[in-house]
């Protein structure tokens, strides 16, 4: 059997308070720029619009290509991290209390993400994202995993 064909989607973020020149726009333009990613999207800091648009991209990306492996790689900055690292997560949770509004002007509290992952409070991914970030770090670049993407629109 052939292995499948990997499809690589992008997204990252545009301004938000706290944050007028979002460097994961950068990130996203310069992937762009080097080609070979299935879909590069910046997007608004808007949680319900977030939402809304990621299950439309992988929709139309599943139905477009099923035969596809797709996997979404979300680039999100943390302005209040004391080390400049990059951070790859391996938890998401199902669950949104924001410190501060997003751009609509939304401030959840102990808001459930996605329905469909029943009493799950947070998924973990099946990546070996610790196997990455060593990869990275004898690379030269500085990496740690983490387990928390905070409570804000990522």
């Amino acid at each position: 059997m052939a292995p499948r064909r990997v499809r690589i989607h992008v997204t990252a973020f545009g301004a938000f308070p706290g944050c007028a020149d979002n460097p994961t726009a950068q990130v996203a333009a310069r992937l762009e720029a080097q080609g070979g990613l299935a879909s590069v999207e910046v997007l608004e800091v808007d949680a319900r619009a977030c939402q809304r648009r990621v299950e439309e991209a992988v929709r139309a990306a599943v139905c477009s290509e099923p035969d596809a492996a797709h996997l979404w790689v979300h680039l999100g900055v943390a302005t209040d991290m004391r080390d400049k690292a990059i951070v790859l997560e391996t938890t998401a949770a199902n669950e949104a209390t924001f410190r501060r509004p997003d751009i609509s002007g939304w401030q959840p509290t102990d808001a459930r993400v996605d329905a469909a992952f029943g009493g799950h409070h947070a998924l973990r991914t099946a990546l070996e994202l610790e196997r990455v970030a060593r990869a990275m770090c004898a690379a030269g670049l500085p990496v740690v995993t983490g387990a928390d993407a905070g409570g804000y629109v990522c």
